[in-house]
């Protein structure tokens, strides 16, 4: 096999891969941590001990 041969070949072998730089999961784990702190905060104010 000839050095043009194997280049010839290693062009069509080249794998592009996509730029998937934006992570769902990351952002999917921030809305639910928001939305689970907002539940937390309104869970505690109904369950605070009343002063007397």
């Amino acid at each position: 096999m000839t050095t043009e041969e194997i280049l010839w070949n290693a062009a069509f072998e080249r794998v592009e891969e996509k730029d998937d730089s934006y992570n769902y999961d990351e952002e999917r784990a921030k809305e639910r941590y928001y939305e689970d702190k907002d539940l937390f905060e309104h869970f505690a104010e109904l369950f605070k001990p009343k002063a007397l």
